[in-house]
């Protein structure tokens, strides 16, 4: 099986969902990624759907128009500054993502709700602009830290508090 990477756009979608397979010259290949600036500024693109991709560029989507994403479980990696400074107020990370990039998400200010990968490999700054706490809300949590993997956190004004699982609850991702 071929493999692809997704680079750009001919018109400007306000809503993206990746295809599994695109055909070229009649070979069937497998749209296995997001190519660095592919929607860059595009700030038409409101909702996005990267379907079985595995990995998202440098500054993909950063600076777009984008509110809403939903995330494939086969994401292993997420470049640097790929969502940076879209608007996003919920986040829901695969839980098995392996590692994300310097800054990611550094100036998506909005969220109020999210969702972070079980054992992940943080850059710097990814979420940079927001701050994570334990539920005192006093306490900082540190991004990649063991208190923030597969953790759920919710607030708003920048500050977000871890949420407490409540017992004999099971938590199920994005749900």
């Amino acid at each position: 099986t071929c493999s692809a990477t997704l680079v750009g756009y001919v018109s400007a979608p306000a809503a993206l969902v990746v295809p599994a397979t695109v055909t070229f010259d009649g070979t069937e290949f497998q749209v296995q990624g997001i190519d660095a600036y592919a929607f860059y500024k595009c700030s038409t693109l409101k909702s996005l759907d990267t379907g079985d991709v595995t990995s998202v560029g440098f500054k993909a989507f950063a600076s777009s128009g984008l509110t809403e994403v939903r995330f494939g479980e086969q994401l292993e990696s997420i470049s640097g500054y790929a969502f940076s400074r879209c608007a996003f107020t919920e986040l829901v990370l695969p839980y098995w993502t392996a590692s994300i990039g310097n800054s990611a998400f550094s100036g998506c200010v909005g969220i109020e709700r999210l969702w972070t990968p079980y054992l992940c490999d943080y850059g710097t700054n990814v979420f940079h602009g927001l701050s994570f706490y334990h539920p005192d809300g006093e306490t900082a949590i540190d991004v990649g830290g063991w208190m923030f993997n597969g953790q759920t956190f919710f607030g708003s004004d920048r500050n977000l508090i871890l949420e407490e699982a409540e017992t004999g609850k099971a938590f199920v991702q994005g749900l």
